[in-house]
């Protein structure tokens, strides 16, 4: 697999996480939808690639793919919160698929949570974590109901004493943002 010691991997990945390049920034809406879904695909497969790999081989490649997937995740939410806006029939769409799409940006949670816990992780790849749930997480947390919010907040609390300082409070903002967060139409639906 590409690996960041190998100099001609090195540029190739930096590439393909180049999160501004691929996703670009807000805001987003219907038009994105199609492109924010295949990034979205494709850096999941890319993560699940770099996630099974043996520990600590390959934490760089797996955490910066961890990022591009909140990124990417984050923005093809907001996508597809302005497609549901422009639908007359978004309940009925929701409650076909809103549970499944729940089910899965909480489990993009937990396993940043588990992985964050990492004792062989680098201090240096939990802080490009942290960051990287502090710029998105809220923007996903908006489907997601607020007593399973706090479920998972609950799972990155033991991280906090783990992390540097500037970690440290990056990672509880993130957890006051998505505590704070709104109700998209995933959320306010209630499946």
């Amino acid at each position: 697999m590409p690996n960041l010691k190998d100099p001609t991997d090195r540029d190739l990945l930096h590439k393909i996480w180049d999160g501004e390049a691929l996703v670009g920034s807000p805001p987003y809406d219907e038009s994105d939808l199609e492109a924010l879904s295949f990034v979205t695909d494709r850096s999941g497969s890319l993560l699940a690639l770099y996630g099974q790999a043996s520990p600590p081989l390959l934490h760089d490649e797996a955490t910066q793919s961890f990022a591009l997937v909140f990124r990417a995740a984050a923005a093809s939410q907001l996508a597809f919160n302005d497609f549901l806006a422009h639908q007359p029939n978004a309940a009925e769409m929701l409650r076909a698929n809103g549970a499944k799409a729940r089910g899965g940006i909480e489990k993009m949670f937990r396993g940043a949570s588990i992985f964050l816990a990492d004792p062989a992780l680098k201090e240096g790849n939990k802080i490009v974590l942290v960051e990287s749930l502090r710029a998105d997480g809220a923007d996903l947390a908006q489907s997601i109901s607020p007593d399973h919010r706090q479920a998972l907040i609950d799972l990155f609390v033991p991280s906090v004493g783990q992390l540097p300082m500037p970690a440290q409070e990056s990672l509880k903002i993130f957890m006051q943002k998505i505590k704070a967060a709104g109700c998209d139409l995933w959320c306010a639906d209630g499946m």
